[in-house]
């Protein structure tokens, strides 16, 4: 056990310190580029591609951009989380601040009268020896407003649950900007869409009839051609010439992959 846990000690440092050694390298080149609002973090980005491009051919591979999508999606995720977790922290200070006054609350009253509640000490004995008719009024207008408050909450909380459980019904939607049918899946940038369809694992590339016309797409097998695979017309005029499709057989699947990528 102790030798368990000495080798994740150094595990552990070896691995802060690279960390550390990429955040100081990322840091300098960060510096680099202009800060002008949020174009720093766009070219920072988009050097990283422009180096990958010129070191190797990954972003050229056809299932590239599923991957890299994934993982975007991925670390937005993970960003939105965070900020989450960061604004009720904020919240929780906020309220503790305000003498127990939520924040919601707060955002209904005027801003001189939330001021004032917030600066308020609470002060039992004299509240209730000097309250008056205009005190009371005041409080139960507070109350119904918290209460108003309360069930428009619990409405919109209903409502995002019944769209939750429709998109769970529905099946996971592909990472991205796309969605998922029954014959493929596709995601969609500003330069192109991608659809990926699973087809028969025998199949080959010379027993398909693909065509590509500038609004419509026609997928089917040689001699089938009466049930298509996929017919239909795009919602938007594509580049024919640099349109292309690849069939593809991924380790462990027992369909193959053929990829579509329709440029706008």
């Amino acid at each position: 056990n102790f030798t368990r846990q000495s080798l994740s000690i150094v595990t552990s440092a070896k691995m802060d310190r690279k960390q550390q050694q990429t955040d100081q390298l990322f840091a300098q080149i960060y510096q680099q580029f202009d800060s002008d609002e949020n174009t720093q973090e766009i070219q920072f980005l988009n050097a990283a591609f422009d180096f990958l491009n010129r070191r190797s051919s990954f972003l050229a591979k056809p299932s590239s951009s599923m991957q890299v999508l994934q993982m975007v999606h991925g670390h937005v995720d993970g960003a939105k989380k965070q900020e989450l977790q960061n604004q009720s922290l904020n919240e929780d200070k906020t309220e503790k601040r305000t003498s127990g006054i939520t924040a919601a609350t707060q955002k209904s009253l005027p801003e001189a009268e939330a001021k004032a509640v917030d600066n308020e000490q609470p002060d039992t004995s004299a509240a209730q020896t000097s309250a008056t008719p205009m005190d009371v009024d005041k409080d139960q207008g507070k109350e119904k407003q918290t209460e108003k408050e309360t069930e428009t909450k619990k409405s919109a909380d209903k409502e995002d649950k019944d769209e939750e459980d429709e998109e769970e019904e529905a099946g996971d939607a592909p990472p991205g900007n796309g969605g998922t049918t029954d014959k493929y899946v596709w995601t969609q940038s500003l330069e192109e869409v991608e659809m990926a369809v699973e087809i028969d694992a025998n199949l080959r590339a010379k027993h398909l009839n693909i065509q590509i016309t500038k609004k419509r797409l026609f997928v089917a097998v040689k001699g089938k051609e009466s049930t298509p695979i996929i017919d239909g017309a795009l919602k938007a005029a594509v580049n024919v010439e640099e349109s292309t499709w690849s069939l593809d057989k991924e380790h462990g699947k027992t369909t193959k992959t053929l990829t579509i990528n329709l440029v706008k």
